[in-house]
């Protein structure tokens, strides 16, 4: 595939030895603004997966044809790809923890077990329903700004989907967006399907509990 990528934003994953991160295993993500207004994106990744489950990068060109998974198949949402994208994969599954489009859009899944609670699955709404997975691949291949993704939010319904080609792991995520301009938020689905936005403070997201939980959280820390 031959694109013209974004020279302004960055993408940088850091696989860090779990051996000696046995304290805590919690992905954090992270946002940089450089001098020259360049944004690089990053996210440490204590998942303690294998190289055959987590070290592939998926290319997918702009106007590629998308069908939805919900718990009846490939039922749900039809969209046609505006933008291409890379993306890091898991389990040999068309996503992964990060992603990032031709237009600098990044978007980045990260662990919320105990918190993310998704819309229960209406056969008569499989149209507008979405995977985890096909939910990230709707906004990279859709969209350039975070406010974009804002205002089209309310036009998909993520749905629970049980996979077994994914390792048979749970997928209960949440997620951070960015863009070049520096812009970034988070995304929470929970209580059956609320869907919560926040910005992120100084770009940084990590695993559960909820953003806010961990916003009051540094509230023990700020003499540090």
């Amino acid at each position: 595939m031959r694109q013209k990528w974004s020279g302004k934003v960055a993408l940088v994953t850091f696989f860090l030895n779990i051996s000696i991160l046995n304290q805590a295993i919690a992905c954090t993500g992270i946002s940089i603004k450089s001098t020259d207004g360049s944004v690089i994106v990053a996210r440490t990744v204590e998942w303690a997966l294998s190289d055959a489950q987590h070290n592939k990068i998926i290319v997918i060109p702009r106007n590629k044809t998308f069908k939805a998974k919900t718990p009846d198949g490939l039922n749900g949402k039809k969209w046609e790809g505006r933008y291409g994208f890379v993306s890091m994969t898991a389990y040999d599954q068309p996503f992964g923890p990060d992603g990032m489009n031709e237009k600098g859009l990044y978007v980045g899944m990260y662990y919320l077990p105990g918190y993310a609670s998704y819309r229960g699955y209406n056969p008569t709404l499989a149209a507008s329903s979405v995977s985890v997975g096909d939910f990230m691949q709707w906004m990279l291949s859709s969209f350039k700004t975070v406010q974009e993704v804002r205002k089209n939010l309310n036009s998909v319904r993520v749905v629970n989907v049980d996979d077994p080609n994914f390792g048979g792991a749970d997928l209960p995520f949440h997620w951070k967006i960015a863009d070049p301009s520096g812009a970034s938020i988070v995304i929470e689905i929970v209580e059956g399907g609320e869907v919560k936005v926040y910005d992120t403070l100084l770009g940084v997201v990590t695993n559960s509990p909820n953003y806010v939980w961990n916003l009051t959280n540094l509230r023990n820390y700020i003499k540090l």
